[in-house]
């Protein structure tokens, strides 16, 4: 025992060493368990400074704090063996050698590695060490090498994991915990469990506080659900609760920290955008499902409590939530749904039901912004005519509401909820210079309160995107359809108009006839290969949704294949400039025949005033023409045939030739099928 009072230590940058003193002879045996005796003394300082650095300073965090109590319980067994090991040296000291143990060799290892035996064996059991036998052999160097053996085994794993967590926190201490857990050892194991069931006590501490409560009691920031309390009311289900990744534990899985995450944020919601007080927690299937052992947390494989819990809550939070959403905010009193297929899903999914009822919310907007409504869109255009065509500096906002009013009063919208019809208004676009008011016109579906959440700022600029795209297919259908009816007006034209006028009429009709086809054609695309496609898919998605994230991707997810497939999305640039191209020929052509059917009529009444004349004068009992008279009309018409027909003609076959460029490349896009494109020869 001489030699232990030369031992000396040394602690270099990059290593450590222990050796005896210069001046000691000693054998290369002996040095060789001072070495190994030292190292408990150094790996046990590494240990306590860790316990001591954490316990006095609180910013390490409660994660943290566990692991040094676990800690300092092992070297407080730790304490026990060097107090027994002293009490035996001091028996040697003083020659009473009947009361000695015998501590030649090591008391049988314990085999039970379960967590009942926690901390593994880093020391002698007092239990065990009272009942070895007494010896008179006296505690050598080489004994007390051999005794230490086990615990500088074990204190290294514990200063390995001390130098692992110096510099992490929260779950990622605890991931780093449970790293060391995996260790093939089962005496380690069992050690490593015991400090993890500390750490993962008091994460499950902040887990339920936020699944049942809603609270985050982090001062520390070590909880993976982050809190940025900046964020306004209105975004809080977006942007107020995040997942730190780093502080997920790793026996959590990402799917069980979404989980926890919505769970917790949808409580929130509930009470600070939906003003819902109910305490979700007293649900009986609730407290049912609370975990009743913290070691289901890391044992997952061989207890799925902890997975169940977190799913029950998940499914009851959020299932509360799409129900407060329905009874407060009417989305029951929206639906029109067929009853068959309600029942069909309340049979099979109590939550999916719910959901289904969600979608009149989103038939609203399909409706009035996607001009799913016919008959109010129609009626709309009608009554909207003469004031759109006005320059847009001398629209009025409120004599177009008040249109608006009347085309729903008109129609069948007047039967739509009133809560629906008071969110809808009218909106004017940011103006150029040669602006009509068809070019500034929009519809707007004005949301707030937990409907907010749904409908984004970003989701109602893509519906107002939307809308200014088909609000102009409609007008090209619309302004083709008023043409058409000029066009039988103008073949039906008397005192023979109509036959001096049958060129230009005929090649107006072949184009105005292969202009309706092709916005028919893309009509049919609109409303089947985009917005139908588009809405069924959402439908779908909806149904099968379990909680308000789902109905919010699902929702992004409709209006984003809307965007794409009527090509207001960045690629389609390009081409959705052509078809607007193509759309400006539709206007030209339009505003083409309506000068033609101005001069027409001018002609007409022309025509007609010589007709009378000749008539009154025949009444009168006088000649009502002569021969002169005649001849001068008749040179007047020719004239006007001269002057009017040859420039219509040149006129329309340059629309025509500009247009059938342009329809070959949208097409393309389109999917329209290609005969019914192919251009009629004029």
């Amino acid at each position: 025992m001489s030699y232990l009072r030369f031992l000396k230590f040394f602690l270099c940058l990059n290593h450590s060493t222990h050796q005896l003193s210069s001046n000691v002879v000693a054998s290369p045996g002996q040095h060789d368990a001072v070495r190994r005796i030292a190292e408990c003394g150094w790996l046990h300082d590494q240990v306590r400074q860790y316990v001591q650095r954490v316990q006095g300073d609180r910013a390490y965090g409660a994660v943290a704090q566990s692991l040094a109590s676990g800690l300092h319980e092992h070297l407080t067994e730790y304490y026990r063996l060097i107090a027994t090991l002293e009490s035996q040296r001091g028996s040697d000291s003083s020659g009473n050698s009947t009361s000695r143990t015998d501590l030649s060799a090591p008391a049988p290892l314990p085999t039970d590695g379960s967590l009942e035996s926690p901390m593994g064996r880093l020391s002698l059991n007092l239990e065990e060490t009272g009942k070895l036998a007494p010896t008179n052999q006296e505690l050598t160097l080489t004994r007390l090498a051999l005794w230490t053996q086990e615990p500088r085994f074990r204190l290294r794993f514990l200063a390995s994991l001390c130098d692992a967590c110096s510099d992490k926190r929260g779950g990622a201490l605890a991931s780093e915990v449970y790293a060391y857990t995996l260790h093939g050892d089962p005496e380690v194991s069992s050690m490593m469990r015991y400090l993890l069931k500390n750490v993962s006590e008091t994460i499950l501490h902040l887990i339920s506080l936020w699944i049942y409560d809603g609270q985050l009691d982090d001062p520390c920031q070590e909880f993976f659900v982050a809190c940025n309390p900046s964020v306004k009311k209105e975004r809080l289900w977006h942007d107020k609760y995040s997942l730190r990744r780093q502080m997920i534990p790793g026996f959590i899985t990402s799917s069980q920290a979404s989980k926890i995450l919505l769970a917790g944020k949808s409580i929130n919601f509930l009470r600070h955008t939906c003003g819902e007080k109910g305490n979700i927690k007293d649900r009986e299937v609730i407290r049912a499902s609370r975990l009743k052992s913290v070691e289901s947390m890391f044992e997952q494989h061989l207890d799925p409590s902890f997975d169940q819990m977190i799913s029950t809550v998940y499914r009851q939070t959020s299932r509360y939530l799409l129900e407060a959403l329905i009874e407060r905010y009417h989305f029951l009193d929206h639906l029109r749904v067929n009853p068959c297929l309600s029942s069909m899903f309340c049979s099979s999914c109590h939550i999916h039901f719910y959901s289904l009822r969600i979608l009149p919310s989103f038939q609203a907007t399909r409706q009035f912004l996607l001009l799913g409504q016919g008959d109010f869109i129609q009626h709309l255009m009608d009554l909207l005519n003469d004031d759109l065509s006005k320059p847009a500096g001398q629209l009025l906002t409120h004599r177009l509401s008040s249109t608006l009013e009347t085309a729903i009063r008109d129609t069948n919208a007047q039967y739509e909820q009133p809560e629906i019809l008071q969110r809808l208004d009218v909106r004017l676009l940011d103006m150029s210079k040669d602006d009509t008011g068809w070019d500034v016109f929009s519809l707007d579906y004005h949301v707030d309160g937990p409907l907010a959440t749904i409908f984004t700022d970003d989701c109602r600029l893509m519906y107002l995107q939307a809308f200014n795209f088909l609000w102009r297919a409609k007008r090209m259908e619309f302004s083709l359809s008023t043409l058409w009816k000029h066009q039988f007006i103008a073949a039906r034209l008397g005192y023979g108009l109509d036959v001096d006028l049958q060129p230009v009429l005929h090649l107006s009709e072949l184009l105005g006839a292969e202009i309706r086809h092709c916005v028919q054609q893309l009509q049919y695309y609109i409303n089947f290969e985009v917005l139908e496609c588009a809405w069924e898919m959402l439908v779908k998605q909806i149904h099968g949704a379990t909680d308000l994230d789902e109905v919010i991707e699902a929702h992004q997810a409709f209006l984003t294949s809307v965007i794409t497939r009527c090509l207001l999305d960045a690629p389609s640039r390009q081409l959705v400039g052509q078809l607007r191209t193509m759309f400006d020929l539709i206007l030209s052509f339009t505003q083409l025949h309506h000068e033609l059917n101005q001069v027409a009529q001018a002609e007409l009444t022309k025509r007609e005033y010589f007709d009378k004349e000749v008539a009154e004068a025949t009444r009168r009992g006088k000649w009502g023409t002569n021969n002169a008279k005649e001849a001068q009309e008749k040179n007047r018409r020719s004239q006007f045939v001269q002057r009017i027909v040859g420039p219509f003609q040149a006129r329309i076959r340059i629309l025509s030739s500009s247009y059938r460029v342009s329809v070959p490349v949208t097409r393309s896009r389109l999917f329209i099928p290609i005969a019914v494109l192919v251009p009629v020869s004029l």
